[in-house]
């Protein structure tokens, strides 16, 4: 059985959750699947489906605002502004999943945000759905940098 969920201490006050990507199927589930169910065809890979309209590329939520502070959304807001590659919308499709829901406290000082990042900015949207590394490779400075925006908010926030 794979474990449900790998934590790496750090040394920063920041959690990064990935719930699920999709791919990870267990051997023992997967001998029992279709040879279709086992292409992993993610509902999730769909949404152009369920909604009209292209899906923005980057996607934020935080439950209407009643996630995580003010401050903290303005953090992610500025730098996505200020970029231009990506197309991004705040608290629309995406307002916040379970967790970011159910934890996100920023009375309690739990600040949380969801993030959804379109496929096509950094995967095939077509069967096999392939990782394309250099299609990623384009957007992860826009992730680090989101990453180290909300790093550095924390740390003036615990000081």
């Amino acid at each position: 059985m794979m474990p449900v969920f790998d934590f790496i201490e750090g040394s920063t006050p920041l959690l990064i959750s990935m719930p699920h990507c999709g791919t990870a199927i267990p051997a023992e589930y997967a001998r029992g699947m279709t040879d279709v169910a086992q292409q992993v065809a993610d509902t999730d890979w769909h949404l152009e489906r369920l909604f009209d309209g292209r899906l923005p590329d980057v996607n934020i939520g935080t439950a209407g605002g009643g996630s995580c502070a003010p401050e903290m959304l303005a953090a992610v807001e500025t730098l996505l502004v200020e970029q231009k590659a990506y197309t991004y919308v705040i608290n629309q499709r995406f307002k916040g999943g379970y967790i970011t829901r159910a934890y996100g406290n920023p009375q309690a000082g739990i600040h949380s945000l969801q993030l959804e990042l379109s496929q096509r900015s950094y995967m095939e949207e077509q069967l096999p759905f392939h990782y394309l590394p250099d299609l990623a490779a384009q957007v992860q400075p826009l992730l680090r940098q989101l990453v180290q925006s909300l790093i550095a908010w924390a740390q003036r926030e615990a000081r």
